[in-house]
């Protein structure tokens, strides 16, 4: 084994053996989470979510981003006038939802922010994983967070996890000589 490989396996298992398992139980390993917005029956909603799709989609969070999309995007200015009066984005919804919604392009839906486990995203140390969101960070939104997970009843992680803390790597280096 190469000497960049057992320092690489020293210093692996250094940073299992004093990193936190943020409450989990052992073998813990890491991936990336975030909160996006799940649409969900009204009942239950958290907060509306505004949109047009056409095969594009254009979510408006503001009335602005509303009255832009609007300004670009239609011919005719009839609708601008329609909401300029408009205090919310709630309340030009309705108008565009009952008098300017023929092609049935516009929505309004009832959503819930829900913790969404990142793919292909899986990491055995947290700083690792915390390396990867300060290097990706554009691949994500701003509630991209490290979240802990346990490889539970999972006899061949928990043997690896087992070898990389308990190992003695150096006398790998004494073999070698």
């Amino acid at each position: 084994m190469k000497t960049q490989d057992i320092e690489f396996l020293n210093e692996l298992q250094e940073e299992l053996k004093t990193q936190p398992n943020d409450g989990n139980a052992a073998p813990v390993f890491w991936v990336i989470r975030q909160y996006e917005d799940q649409i969900t029956d009204s009942d239950f909603g958290e907060k509306t979510l505004y949109a047009h799709s056409d095969g594009d989609c254009s979510e408006f969070k503001t009335l602005e981003d509303l009255r832009l999309f609007l300004d670009e995007e239609l011919d005719s200015i009839e609708e601008l006038d329609s909401i300029e009066h408009c205090e919310t984005l709630d309340e030009a919804f309705d108008i565009i939802l009952a008098d300017y919604n023929d092609s049935g392009y516009f929505y309004r839906y009832e959503a819930i922010s829900v913790g969404v486990i990142q793919p292909d995203t899986l990491f055995i140390t947290k700083k690792e994983a915390q390396q990867h969101i300060e290097n990706n960070r554009r691949h994500y939104n701003s509630t991209v967070h490290t979240y802990a997970m346990t490889a539970w009843r999972s006899r061949v992680v928990e043997n690896l996890w087992d070898i990389l803390r308990t190992a003695d790597f150096n006398s790998l280096k004494e073999e070698q000589t």
